[in-house]
């Protein structure tokens, strides 16, 4: 019941995720999914749990790669409410151990060569 996804933000950066659907359930992930206001409106949007979780999960760490420059091993860190980061809040640890596992998250930058300047 291992399954891998991987979340591609506009070919500028993925994530790769491993989860565990035995752990992970559909229960676990509508928790998740229901921290945080919106719930419903994010399922009708994404067409189900798993794929809003999937992309709340994406975009929280490449804003936690943007913000820390760490390799998926630190971002799983930030996950860790035992470690000295104090985890996420609305979310588990990222290690596999509550059926979700961070595989890669790709280094995000703001590339200057993306922007425009249009005078006002």
């Amino acid at each position: 019941m291992i399954k891998k996804y991987k979340i591609d933000y506009d070919w500028k950066a993925d994530v790769l995720v491993e989860i565990d659907h035995s752990i992970a359930t559909e229960e676990k992930l509508k928790e998740i999914n229901e921290f945080w206001s919106g719930a419903e409106d994010r399922v009708t949007q994404e067409g189900s749990v798993l794929n809003a979780v999937l992309k709340m999960l994406a975009r929280t760490c490449l804003y936690l790669q943007l913000e820390t420059g760490y390799s998926v091993t630190g971002i799983i860190e930030k996950f860790d409410w035992d470690s000295r980061n104090g985890g996420q809040e609305g979310w588990p640890k990222m290690d596999g151990t509550f059926g979700i596992k961070l595989l890669r998250v790709d280094e995000f930058e703001i590339d200057e060569s993306d922007m425009t300047i249009s005078g006002t």
